[in-house]
């Protein structure tokens, strides 16, 4: 068979629950250490926070597509090739998966980038809260990077390396984000700046999850065979039925970060 047996060891559901509970007190708390200093006098200070919960807040949404919405999207096609017993196609549905997220990252981006000026004239006119929201527009594409692996184990139900990204990401939130929000601070004496940079903090920790991602899915090289021999007719048949998946169980993860 074309899979590596690193990848067939499946996790117990207990045992995958646990790990991804477990992870996400993890990264709350070390999310609580991050924020809550920014805050202070010493730090962001009120207007410099409000610059960055403004743009925290445009993040949700995208976090909770990286976590709830996209990887369950991969995982459940993941699922049914397994349950199937095609595990020949799987490395169709990587394939596409990640052509299509990539795609969704890139035209996500290109919207926000032409949304976030009007949006910033029309609520700030300063317009010193743009440095934010230009500072949070590449974890978008790294969010969807990301769930193309997150989703890709959990279908497996390994649950470890979602898990483990997961509190990569927000220690490399913690340090970078507030270190160099902390030195902007002290070096400009800029809140906007300072508060931009806690936000680039929030794109690096994307970076850093997306790229242990890769590097485990590399080094776990579940796929001995690279050549595709799908036939672009069932590419396009999964495409659709990604996008179709993807749609109903993104709306509804969204709908219920928006209601929490």
């Amino acid at each position: 068979k074309s899979m590596n047996k690193t990848l067939k060891t499946e996790q117990s559901l207990e045992k995958g629950a646990f790990v991804l509970l477990f992870s996400t007190l993890v990264a709350k708390i070390i999310s609580a250490v991050f924020v809550i200093p920014l805050s202070m006098d010493f730090c962001l200070g009120d207007l410099g926070f409000g610059y960055f919960s403004a743009v925290h807040d445009l993040f949700v949404p995208i976090s909770t597509l990286a976590i709830s919405g996209f990887p369950i999207v991969v995982s459940k096609l993941v699922a049914e090739k397994i349950a199937e017993k095609n595990t020949d196609d799987l490395q169709s549905v990587l394939s596409v998966s990640r052509k299509l997220l990539l795609k969704i990252g890139v035209v996500a981006t290109i919207v926000l980038l032409a949304l976030i000026f009007p949006l910033v004239y029309f609520t700030d006119k300063s317009m010193q809260s743009i440095y934010s929201y230009l500072c949070l527009l590449p974890s978008v594409i790294f969010c969807c990077f990301a769930s193309v692996y997150r989703g890709f184990y959990e279908g497996f139900n390994n649950m470890s390396p979602a898990a483990i990204s997961s509190v990569y990401e927000a220690i490399a939130k913690l340090i970078f984000g507030f270190g160099v929000a902390m030195l902007m601070i002290k070096t400009t004496g800029n809140p906007a700046f300072a508060a931009a940079a806690a936000i680039l903090g929030i794109s690096f920790g994307s970076f850093v999850a997306a790229l242990y991602l890769h590097i485990k899915f590399k080094k776990d090289k579940p796929f001995k065979n690279t050549q595709s021999t799908v036939v672009k007719q069932n590419v396009s048949i999964s495409a659709k039925h990604f996008l179709t998946v993807a749609f109903a169980i993104s709306f509804s993860a969204l709908c219920g970060s928006f209601i929490a």
